[in-house]
């Protein structure tokens, strides 16, 4: 593994109409892609989607990976593809991640992954 200041960290933030890609290494956000997000997607076709975009954010195989997802269905292909495309699994933002933000709610799991990272 490289230091911290070298490792890359793949954030992937799906949305209802696009998915956000964003490679970091260390704290500088090197490279962005915006891709639409479809109503259905395998596992196979999110790692499609990824072999074909880290290319183009500079990376080979990202150290890690960061998904926040606001389209359930898709969160498990997203969550399989990251796995197989980053070296350790992908950090999934939404109710249940430790981030020492309280939540208020009688179900924390209808808090959606992106007002989960706005308050963090």
């Amino acid at each position: 593994m490289t230091d911290a200041a070298q490792r890359s960290v793949l954030a992937v933030d799906v949305g209802n109409t696009a998915t956000r890609l964003g490679l970091f290494r260390g704290e500088e956000l090197c490279g962005t892609l915006r891709l639409t997000t479809p109503e259905r997607l395998t596992s196979d076709e999110a790692w499609l989607r990824l072999r074909d975009a880290l290319p183009a954010l500079g990376a080979e195989r990202p150290d890690g990976a960061i998904l926040g997802c606001v389209v359930p269905p898709l969160s498990g292909a997203w969550r399989e593809a990251l796995s197989r495309v980053c070296a350790t699994r992908p950090l999934v933002v939404g109710p249940g991640l430790r981030s020492g933000v309280r939540m208020g709610y009688d179900d924390p799991a209808e808090v959606g992954a992106d007002r989960v990272a706005d308050v963090v």
